[in-house]
């Protein structure tokens, strides 16, 4: 009976000691997001360098590689961002046992989240890597630095 408390004890601290770096992982995901969507605000400067690309096809390749790669970042934050485990309340007369087998369950669901959503980072880190290193390609072709 006490080593039933004694599991539900950790469990419990357990979970609530994961809830905020599952909110630390959500407002880096949010600020991934908003990084993001800095180019938008540049895209005047890229429609004077959109007729540069497109004289090649490498840059016609970069610029298609750029937009993908972007788009996909963008899904892949949005997707660390939505909930999709749907928890289960528990009922108040339940007993001890269940209770635990509860709490168990819920500490699973709450370790997945965090690890999801910390792979969802690490992809959308990956992702935007290379198209900042697409865009510093292309702002060198532009700017005649590199010669294709």
């Amino acid at each position: 009976m006490s080593s039933n408390f004694n599991i539900i004890d950790v469990l419990e601290k357990q979970i609530v000691n994961m809830q905020p770096i599952i909110q630390s992982q959500d407002n880096k995901i949010s600020f991934l997001l908003v990084f993001c969507c800095l180019p938008i605000s540049q895209l005047e400067h890229f429609e004077k360098m959109l007729p540069c690309l497109t004289l090649t096809c490498l840059g016609r390749l970069l610029l298609i590689l750029l937009i993908v790669l972007w788009i996909c970042s963008i899904f892949v934050l949005l997707y660390g961002l939505y909930p999709k485990n749907k928890f289960k309340f528990i009922n108040v007369e339940t007993n001890e046992e269940n209770y635990r087998i509860f709490l168990e369950n819920d500490y699973k669901k709450v370790k997945e989240i965090l690890s999801n959503k910390i792979r969802y980072v690490k992809i959308a880190n990956v992702l935007i890597l290379l198209w900042c290193v697409i865009l510093a390609i292309s702002e060198m072709i532009y700017w005649g630095v590199l010669y294709v």
